[in-house]
């Protein structure tokens, strides 16, 4: 039997979406703002939060690649992209 959760839950986003007021038009008073805290997050992620664990790998050779450090700051920010609403 399949349920009737999943179909609850588009309706009620479809509901909520056709109640939000009209969003305003892109200017540089909305859109400058935004793109800063869009940048300092990133540089947040790529700074903080993915080189200790590749620095601290136990393998030498993982630790010390920039190779390394690049791919898995590119597949987790990849990752996190796809977790944050858009």
């Amino acid at each position: 039997m399949i349920s009737g959760v999943s179909p609850g839950v588009y309706i009620a986003a479809q509901a909520i979406v056709e109640y939000i007021p009209v969003l305003p038009s892109m200017s540089l008073v909305t859109e400058l703002p935004l793109s800063f805290v869009d940048g300092f997050t990133r540089a947040m992620l790529l700074c903080s939060l993915i080189p200790p664990p590749v620095i601290t790998h136990s393998s030498p050779v993982i630790a010390s690649s920039p190779w390394t450090l690049l791919l898995s700051s590119l597949v987790r920010y990849r990752f996190l992209l796809l977790l944050s609403p858009l």
